[in-house]
């Protein structure tokens, strides 16, 4: 499996594995959609509001494929989002208090 990364996200590090680099030939490219500021005001509105988006979580790299399938069925519902960390989510949701 190749592909490309997109990180918007603006954590301060960033980790990936020397080999999921190399022997699956990924490719990491970064991108800024607002200013820190502008970020944290964009999600202080969603969380005001009480906004909401439909995920479908697929755990690993390795179900990306699964994710690619059911995009092209015209069946998913919302927007499709890898989890690559488990752990470090889990660690942020204790951090903020969230269940």
């Amino acid at each position: 499996m190749h592909g490309v990364m997109i990180q918007i996200a603006q954590p301060p590090n960033i980790s990936i594995p020397f080999p999921e680099l190399i022997f699956r030939d990924i490719r990491v490219h970064g991108s800024l959609l607002a200013p820190r500021s502008e970020a944290q005001r964009m999600l202080d509105f969603v969380a005001e509001h009480n906004i909401t988006v439909k995920t479908n979580p697929f755990f690993g790299l390795e179900e990306i494929p699964k994710l690619v399938e059911l995009a092209h069925s015209g069946k998913m519902a919302g927007k499709g989002v890898v989890v690559v960390d488990e752990e470090e989510i889990r660690r942020e949701k204790e951090r903020r208090g969230v269940a």
